[in-house]
């Protein structure tokens, strides 16, 4: 039940919330909507049919003729020679160089200056061409569609004739020309100045420098007194551009070697005399072009045999002279055998050279020292077995180096004063030792230099005294006053001494660095011993340490077992093998065995065998600790054996890898020596290969020369007789291939304008756009509801009724549709739904139902009250009913005045409440609009309501369902 409240509420709420609903459009509803609009659409079609078929009957009509072309450039022919084919750029042309030549200005200028087609001659008439063309492209089209073949047009032909016009402008010229009795001719300008005056059949000449010339005459049987033209003329360029625009060419797919020709022209006759010229034209042209080519290839190739007999001529004669000049001094006459030796051995030479240098290379780039020196080394080619051998003994070695290391990284360092000691002892011993090697290098220097020698008693102080025992005797047998013939050997065995001292230093100060490296001191003790000696000493050693870490293992399980008082020691007597540990295990049994013989021995005296058992295992236990800690001492005392013997190890290992390494330094220093003095003695060969070779290459390429200038011209003179024979059969032979094969026929009609065609198109063209504006208005605005929109958007359709203007009393009785359909709307809402007694019912444009409606639902045993406007004016909002053909009927307010407000205000303050105790069913009729602001003022009052539906958009009707409350709602269409 509603709450009473004021119409301008209930407006207010029945105008809130009006969601927009986008719904799926049917099919059927566009059909409908095209359908509604169909004469509107079918003139839009007619309309954009005759506007595309008059823009079509607009253009010119012109006749088009085909013909078709032998395109002999396509495939060269079998008869001429290949150089022919090579030398003549149009007989192994294609037909994409033919086409453009169709088109070229130069063919078509000259057909244009034959015809006189730049010059056009037209009777002064007014004539509008427009609607000459829509006419003539009407007419045409009338023929093609009859299956005409008679001409429709006559020919159209000039009285007054121009020829021989000669001009040479670039801007059109247009002029009038007036004639006069007797033939006399005044020209004039658009701008009525007369330009020159004449006479027929004479000549006319315009501009200071000729310009333009032509000559007018009249046709045969014209009279031409009194009568003016206009005298058109174009730049023969121009004319020839715009013409060969509408020439086609396109090669034949199903013939070989053809071109078909299509031109259009405005004249019928003159289309084909215009296209059989143009291939007249272009075959003159190919005939041309071939003569040319052909004089000018004679005339090339007997100039080439000219001047190749003169060089090979002069060549001959200086070669002969130069030979008998030098012929005393090379003995050359046959340089070719020469040649080849020489040019063998120098080649044999470079490769040697080349080995050469890649090994100096090598060997410099890998240097003569480093650690990668070894590995860069042996990577050379050919080496020496021994050397080979030498730098894999000297790889095992630094792996056995590397190996130590990592060992030795593992032992335990010297006290810290040790260690000071250690490494001052050692960076001292470097310091005096490269101080030595300094001295040893100076005292070298001064030995090599070929200056005398100082006293020793100018040698500085901190030299070595060996050193200078040394300089003292070899100084006293070489004074400086004296040059005996010993000097050179004194000096030489000290340079080897000193040498041999810096060796031997060398690897003296890479042990020292090593050690100096690991802080590791070899034994004093070690001292003196071989790499193989220190080898098997240490597996000794090893196996010792083993032996005893065995050992260790061993009393220590006996010493944990021997502490429990149930163990039983005399089962140790086969693990314990030292004598003292057998004689406690001994006395220890036999203690065992008295004290089980329980039937001798008294009570305390097995106490006291108890205690005496107690007294040995105590005993044991103090033995097997004593033992246990001396075992620990000897492997101390063999670990630090094993330490100082792979620190000797490694010195060893390192004195004989720097040893090897020094000799290796040597051996590739030597191999240096000997591949620069290779090198040397290779290039010197090289240079006298040189100057031997210089002599020979003059007279070899003269002779060669002669020989090629002999094999040229007698092949020119060969080529030229072929050319001279085979000339005149080619150019036969071309002038037949190409040529006109078809040649153009006047067409009878012209080109078809189509028309009937383009106006179909634009019938389809209108349709689609009329279709296309009909559908995008009719989605934008909204369609009109049907069945299947509103079926598609949920909502009930009882079915179609008439509207109010075809059937203003409504009479269901007649009709079963009708019938059905108010069946329907009440089954719809009289039987589902909540239990409210009122109904709202919406007639809008459709007829007025509800009377049937009320007598529909009376006959469903209920008692209906149809509460409608009247007639008559009432303010008051007392209710009168009166009975009807069985329902009641309670008529309010004016149809036309203000019925609706008086409506209102009985709902709003519930005046219909209290018949609702006594009816079944009330029936609120009104002929408002589904989409009115009555409709909807009136629908917020009901939860059951029908609307009648003719031509409202679903976007209309969507506030009938918007509201929160649930409604239930029946549409009629109509």
């Amino acid at each position: 039940m509603l709450l009473p409240c004021s119409y301008l509420e209930i407006v207010a709420m029945s105008t809130e919330h009006r969601p927009n609903t986008d719904q799926a459009i049917p099919i059927s509803d566009l059909t409908s909507l095209l359908w509604r609009n169909k004469f509107k659409m079918a003139l839009f079609c007619i309309f954009v049919s005759l506007l595309v078929a008059g823009v079509a009957a607009l253009r010119p009509t012109r006749y088009v003729a085909e013909a078709s072309f032998h395109n002999k450039g396509s495939k060269p022919f079998s008869g001429g020679s290949n150089i022919m084919s090579m030398l003549s750029g149009l007989s192994g042309g294609s037909q994409d160089a033919t086409i453009p030549l169709f088109k070229s200005k130069r063919i078509w200028e000259t057909v244009v200056e034959k015809f006189d087609l730049h010059v056009k001659v037209n009777e002064k008439r007014i004539e509008n061409s427009r609607l000459n063309n829509i006419r003539a492209n009407i007419i045409t089209e009338i023929a093609y569609l009859q299956g005409g073949k008679h001409p429709v047009f006559p020919r159209q032909s000039s009285a007054l004739l121009c020829h021989n016009v000669s001009y040479t402008g670039e801007t059109p010229i247009t002029l009038e020309v007036e004639i006069a009795e007797g033939g006399t001719l005044s020209i004039q300008s658009p701008q009525n100045v007369l330009v020159a005056q004449g006479q027929l059949n004479q000549q006319i000449v315009l501009g200071d420098d000729g310009e333009l010339t032509f000559t007018l005459s009249a046709r045969s049987g014209q009279n031409l007194e009194g009568r003016t033209f206009i005298l058109s003329v174009a730049p023969i360029g121009t004319t020839a551009e715009q013409l060969a625009k509408r020439l086609d060419v396109k090669p034949d797919k199903d013939g070989d070697n053809i071109l078909l020709l299509t031109f259009s022209y405005d004249d019928r006759h003159l289309v084909s005399e215009l296209t059989n010229a143009l291939m007249d034209e272009y075959h003159g042209y190919l005939e041309g072009q071939n003569k040319t080519l052909a004089a000018s290839q004679l005339d090339y190739l007997r100039q080439r045999q000219n001047e190749s007999a003169e060089d090979l001529k002069r060549i001959i004669t200086d070669h002969a002279v130069s030979v008998s000049h030098d012929f005393a001094d090379t003995g050359v006459i046959e340089s070719q055998r020469e040649l080849e030796a020489l040019l063998r051995q120098k080649e044999l030479s470079k490769e040697r050279l080349l080995g050469v240098d890649l090994n100096l290379r090598r060997l410099r780039t890998i240097g003569t020292s480093g650690d990668h020196f070894f590995e860069s080394l042996g990577t050379l080619p050919n080496l020496p077995p021994l050397v080979s051998r030498t730098i894999s003994d000297i790889n095992t070695l630094k792996l056995r180096r590397d190996g130590l290391q990592l060992a030795m990284y593992g032992a335990p360092e010297s006290s810290q004063t040790q260690l000071t000691d250690r490494i001052d002892t050692q960076v001292s011993e470097l310091h005096n030792l490269e101080q030595n090697q300094f001295y040893a290098q100076q005292l070298k220097l001064l030995l090599e230099s070929e200056t005398s020698l100082p006293a020793p008693e100018s040698l500085a102080e901190a030299v070595p005294t060996l050193f200078k025992l040394w300089y003292t005797k070899v100084w006293q047998k070489d004074p400086s006053t004296e040059n005996t013939p010993d000097k050179e050997r004194h000096r030489s065995t000290l340079v080897s001494y000193l040498d041999n001292y810096l060796r031997s230093s060398q690897v003296h100060e890479r042990l020292i660095r090593e050690r100096i490296t690991h802080q590791r001191n070899p034994d004093r003790e070690l001292q003196g011993v071989d790499l193989e000696s220190a080898n098997k000493l240490h597996v000794s050693m090893i196996v010792q340490v083993h032996d005893v870490e065995a050992e260790i293992r061993q009393t220590s399980f006996v010493l944990e077992q021997v502490k429990d008082e149930e163990f039983e020691i005399s089962s140790l007597s086969g693990t314990l093998k030292d004598p003292v540990s057998n004689d406690i295990i001994k006395r220890y049994s036999a203690l065992s065995m008295s004290l089980k013989d329980d039937t001798i021995h008294s009570e305390k005296e097995q106490e006291r065998i108890r205690e005496e058992l107690s007294q040995q295992r105590v005993f044991l236990l103090s033995h097997l600790k004593q033992t246990n800690q001396l075992l620990h001492l000897r492997k101390e005392f063999l670990e630090e054996k094993v330490a100082a013997l792979q620190e000797t190890m490694l010195d060893l290992i390192q004195q004989k890898v720097s040893v090897s390494a020094k000799h290796l330094e040597d051996y590739a220093q030597a191999h240096i020596d000997q591949l620069e003095y290779e090198r040397g003695f290779i290039s010197s060969v090289l240079e006298d290969i040189d100057k031997k070779l210089a002599v020979l290459p003059a007279y070899w390429a003269t002779e060669e020369m002669i020989k090629y200038q002999t094999v040229v011209n007698k092949s020119i003179v060969e080529e030229v007789s072929k050319l001279v024979e085979t000339k005149n059969i080619s150019h036969n032979l071309e002038t037949v291939l190409s040529g006109p094969v078809d040649h153009a026929v006047s067409p009878i009609l012209p080109k078809r304008p189509h028309l009937l065609l383009f106006a179909i198109l634009g019938a389809f063209l209108g349709a689609a756009i009329s279709g296309g504006f009909v559908l995008m208005r009719g989605v934008t605005r909204g369609l009109p509801a049907s069945r299947d929109s509103l079926q598609l958007a949920g909502q009930h359709v009882a079915g179609a009724l008439p509207s109010r203007k075809k059937q203003r009393r409504f009479k269901p009785e007649s009709k079963p549709h009708q019938r059905d359909t108010l069946r329907r709307l009440a089954t719809k809402l009289c039987t589902a739904g909540d239990a409210s007694k009122r109904l709202l019912l919406l007639t809008g444009d459709g007829a007025d139902y509800s009377e049937a409606f009320a007598q529909q639902l009376s006959h469903l045993n209920g008692k209906v009250l149809l509460v409608r406007l009247g007639d008559t004016a009432s303010e008051s909002v007392e209710l009168q009913v009166t009975e009807a053909d069985g329902y009641d009927v309670c008529l309010v307010g004016d149809t036309h005045v203000d019925g609706t407000d008086h409506l209102l205000k009985i709902l709003t303050h519930n005046k219909l409440t209290h018949f609702e105790e006594r009816y079944t069913w009330i029936v609120v009729a009104h002929q408002a609009s589904p989409a009115s602001a009555d409709a909807e003022a009136l629908a917020a009052f009901f939860t059951k309501a029908a609307a009648t539906v003719h031509g409202e958009s679903l976007r209309d009707l969507s506030h009938l369902w918007s509201y929160d409350r649930q409604v239930l709602l029946s549409f009629v269409l109509v």
